[in-house]
């Protein structure tokens, strides 16, 4: 008896990775060389219309309910309800104009976020024969807080989980950070500071002097795997020392 084969789930389940990867998902279906090939209606009353308004109403509802947050159980409510609806907009968007169609190269598609095969890029869609997950930014969720004078308490764990601490096939976390006047721009980059630390548990407080009390911390994280190797960093964060 044959059975039948279990269909790999392409879109992103994890709360944050979804929401970065939606947004590039959106942003390329309306590109101006991509958008035209899909054949997706725009317009008033179009399809493309409805897929905006069920985006529009998702990013409202995680803002509201957003990822190591407790926000309460209508408003998770009402984020997961709307993050369902908006991936079913995409799956029947996905289903109707692009995995088939063999206007968009392999290339397009995979700019679009739509898992394809390895070496491809031959300008039709080749039949999938297995399935890479789309490459998301793999640096580390990561919150400042200074609770009491002169620390500053870091809590850290992977995107798009409630877990806190090292992710799975890391070995710590590498923060970079300075602390300036409290009207300061933000650094632009890791390099422009000029302290770190190095973590394997989160939550973890940092003794950074009295003296700093009003100023701000801003910072840049990073995990270093078991091989030394530094990762993707993370945008910049910051908190008021208290």
């Amino acid at each position: 008896m044959k059975t039948k084969k279990k269909r790999v789930y392409w879109i992103p389940m994890q709360l944050l990775r979804f929401y970065l990867w939606q947004e590039t998902f959106m942003t390329e279906v309306q590109d101006s060389v991509i958008g035209p090939l899909t054949g997706i209606p725009t317009g008033v009353g179009s399809k493309m219309e409805a897929l905006l308004a069920l985006q529009a109403a998702y990013v409202s509802a995680y803002n509201a309910a957003p990822p190591h947050t407790y926000p309460g159980r209508a408003f998770i409510t009402a984020r997961n309800k709307a993050e369902k609806l908006f991936k079913s907009g995409i799956q029947q968007i996905t289903a109707q104009y692009i995995r088939n169609n063999d206007a968009l190269s392999d290339y397009q598609k995979q700019l679009i976020g739509l898992p394809i095969t390895a070496n491809t890029g031959t300008g039709k869609h080749s039949t999938q024969t297995s399935i890479v997950e789309r490459e998301v930014p793999d640096y580390p969720a990561i919150a400042a807080k200074s609770n009491s004078p002169g620390t500053v308490t870091f809590s850290f764990g992977a995107l798009g989980s409630k877990s806190q601490g090292v992710e799975a096939g890391m070995h710590h976390i590498l923060i970079q950070y300075i602390i300036t006047a409290a009207n300061a721009a933000a650094p632009t980059g890791e390099e422009a500071c000029n302290k770190h630390i190095e973590a394997q548990k989160s939550p973890f407080t940092k003794d950074v002097s009295r003296e700093t009390a009003g100023q701000k911390l801003w910072g840049f994280a990073a995990w270093v795997d078991t091989r030394g190797v530094i990762h993707s960093w993370s945008p910049v964060f910051f908190c008021i020392i208290t």
